[in-house]
């Protein structure tokens, strides 16, 4: 007590705003108002006695370095983004390769591989039991069509899988691609080759693919030429959207309507013709 009170005295005379604290075993500590709010941070090593806090100021820590209020707020959005994109759905996506297989032309400047990675890929059934695959991608510029590209790829496969997995053989209906990036056009039909299948019944679709097409590109003055055989690769993962896929598969085959494609009819079938 006596060790207290001269303590008081002597804060008294210390400009007269002086507060004493009692810390710890019965000692006591000089601190000033002032000390008190200019850091709160280095208060935070003073010992404290047991059942007593700090008042909470502007300057008390937060998690992670930022105000305890906007770490809320980031969490709200966080959910909130979460949720939205629950509600959208899944797009899908896909890998496509292009190589050509022109074996009378070589450019030095000449890609020798082009890859193309759709953000859109949909599946679903036609009106005729057809398993159809529908993917997209493009670029859009503040510059106008110039500087920006779109892709649109499709594929229509006859029946559907009697169990999760099947390989289907590609004919000359069976896919569409229409490609423009700037000023340079191009349209693609398959010819031949194999598209697997698997997952079928699930919600995600996934398969790869390997077929040739007949390639032609759009010149101003003469139209559409060019019959250059292209290799097309890939692989995707789809999920369900027939209004959005059937968009797709109305852009990618523009200028091919499958219905004009007349067929040879299966073996067995010998004599006539399908539309």
């Amino acid at each position: 007590m006596i060790y207290q009170r001269r303590l008081v005295s002597s804060s008294r005379s210390f400009a007269g705003r002086g507060r004493v604290h009692p810390v710890g075993g019965g000692t006591g500590k000089l601190v000033c108002p002032w000390m008190i709010g200019a850091s709160t941070r280095a208060s935070s090593s003073l010992p404290v006695p047991p059942g007593r806090r700090l008042p909470r100021t502007a300057d008390s820590p937060s998690i992670g370095g930022c105000p305890r209020r906007g770490f809320a707020s980031i969490l709200l959005a966080l959910c909130v983004l979460a949720c939205l994109g629950a509600a959208s759905g899944c797009t899908g996506s896909a890998s496509v390769c292009m190589v050509s297989l022109n074996a009378n032309k070589l450019k030095r400047t000449d890609p020798l591989i082009v890859k193309i990675t759709p953000e859109r890929c949909y599946y679903w059934v036609d009106d005729s039991d057809n398993l159809c695959i529908a993917m997209k991608a493009g670029r859009r510029s503040i510059f106008g069509d110039m500087f920006s590209s779109e892709f649109y790829f499709s594929v229509v496969l006859d029946g559907l899988p009697a169990a999760s997995t099947r390989t289907y053989n590609v004919d000359r209906r069976s896919g569409r691609l229409r490609c423009r990036r700037g000023l340079s056009h191009i349209r693609s039909a398959s010819l031949r080759g194999l598209v697997n299948v698997w997952d079928y019944g699930e919600r995600k679709l996934s398969g790869r693919f390997r077929f040739t097409v007949k390639q032609q590109a759009y010149f101003v003055l003469s139209g559409w030429g060019g019959h250059e055989p292209v290799l097309l690769v890939g692989e995707f993962e789809a999920y369900p959207g027939r209004e959005r896929g059937e968009q797709i598969l109305a852009r990618s085959e523009d200028s091919m309507p499958r219905s004009e494609i007349k067929l040879r009819s299966r073996i067995g079938d010998s004599g006539s013709s399908q539309e």
